[in-house]
């Protein structure tokens, strides 16, 4: 089309190089692409750049966050409030259930999405029934003993409280003030317990800021969401494909996390056995193309 100055046959083929060269492959006859010193002299310094980080001291609160931490801390805002929008957005649950830290982690997830297994409910809609049969059912209806979400209803109950007190301060009269009180609403519960210089704190001050000036333009509430929900949808996710798959439970929290994939992978019973390394797995695969090869 006339906007690229090479073929991407020889993007692929140095990509192809490059891979096995970071692990210490054999390039069989794979010849060496063209630049490719300079390729790699580029990857080398993409690894010495990292991303800038929020000053760790309360004295500096003018500084710059980290862009993963922005990115993160709008996209934990704009979820809760799609949440408000459409219970039935998984994703939304997803990145709120955890956020901040409720002990509701990959566990909680994977216990979450087996209840969810049976019925055509939501993941919201079945912690609403789960916790709702709780506080409401008695012992003649309550859910038993053994059910799956059993060992996570405090963690649970506190996560919808938040979420009705969101969807309480949503149903104020005037637009303007009930999203000015969502915003700050999501924004004292991310930063409870975070010191004025947290990154997380400064990430969610900023945003809050941005978003309330965007509320402050618009006359409708639900014009406001759909145009900040249409400017997260836009926005690119991250400048490095690899950090499409973030631990931003780690980021937020401090804690080990899980990825957001990892979380909605199958909750199938582990077998006991982890995938072997991806070097041993690819040399596995040349043997085994090798052994098939005909003999000359």
């Amino acid at each position: 089309m006339g906007a690229f100055g090479v073929a991407l046959s020889e993007v692929l083929a140095a990509w192809k190089y490059f891979l096995l060269d970071n692990l210490q492959l054999s390039h069989n006859d794979i010849p060496l692409p063209q630049n490719y010193d300079l390729i790699r002299k580029r990857k080398s310094l993409e690894k010495l750049d990292p991303l800038p980080v929020c000053p760790a001291t309360p004295s500096n609160k003018a500084g710059i966050c980290s862009p993963k931490i922005q990115r993160v801390v709008r996209r934990v805002f704009c979820s809760y409030l799609g949440l408000l929008v459409k219970s039935k957005n998984d994703m939304a649950l997803a990145f709120t259930l955890d956020n901040p830290n409720r002990s509701l982690g990959h566990i909680a997830f994977t216990d979450l999405r087996h209840a969810t297994c049976n019925s055509t409910s939501s993941l919201f809609l079945t912690v609403t029934s789960f916790v709702r049969a709780i506080q409401l059912g008695g012992k003649g209806y309550a859910p038993p003993e053994s059910h799956p979400l059993r060992k996570h209803v405090k963690a649970l109950s506190e996560f919808l409280n938040f979420i009705d007190q969101c969807q309480v301060l949503g149903e104020t009269s005037n637009p303007r003030e009930a999203g000015f009180k969502l915003v700050s609403s999501i924004r004292a519960s991310l930063v409870k317990g975070c010191s004025n210089g947290d990154p997380v704190y400064l990430a969610a001050e900023d945003t809050g800021k941005s978003l309330k000036e965007s509320i402050g333009q618009k006359r409708e509430t639900v014009k406001v969401l759909m145009t900040l929900f249409d400017e997260e949808a836009l926005a690119p996710p991250c400048r490095n494909k690899a950090e499409l798959l973030p631990e931003d439970q780690a980021v937020l929290n401090g804690s080990s996390g899980a990825c957001l994939l990892t979380l909605y992978k199958s909750p199938e019973a582990p077998t006991g056995s982890s995938p072997k390394p991806l070097r041993n797995r690819v040399l596995s695969q040349q043997e085994h193309i090798k052994s098939k090869r005909p003999l000359t």
